[in-house]
């Protein structure tokens, strides 16, 4: 069974610094998350992101929010190509899935398809989601 784990992304109000602490269920219910009990007034929480499930190909831990390489990924016409995707969840699908960015169509993967290397968040790399 998956093993549910919650990543908490604060940011310094001044200098703009992140902090990233992430806990399984079960630490929260055992009450500790005290760690960023010390983070207010300076640190403001800027998202609470989910764990996927999966790891990426250098087994780090892939969450809501990460933007992730796609290796030789199938571009259409364009042939193969590597790729830069976010990782979100998708209502319709009841799942996350990758959803390219740089292909105009809007095209998405369910993560578990493609062997994917974590390269930043949308939080702290928000300049990786554009052309």
């Amino acid at each position: 069974m998956r093993e549910i784990k919650l990543s908490y992304m604060y940011q310094h109000e001044e200098t703009g610094e992140w902090m990233d602490f992430k806990y399984t269920i079960k630490e929260m219910d055992r009450g500790e998350v005290s760690k960023m009990d010390h983070l207010t007034p300076r640190y403001t929480l800027i998202a609470r992101r989910q764990y996927t499930g999966l790891k990426d190909s250098q087994g780090v831990d892939i969450y809501e929010g990460d933007i992730v390489l796609l290796n030789d990924y199938y571009m259409g016409d364009d042939g193969y190509e590597d790729a830069l995707a976010v990782t979100e969840w998708h209502e319709h699908d009841c799942g996350f899935v990758f959803r390219i960015i740089e292909n105009s169509c809007g095209g998405r993967i369910y993560v578990f398809e493609y062997p994917a290397k974590v390269v930043g968040n949308k939080y702290e790399n928000p300049e990786l989601l554009t052309n």
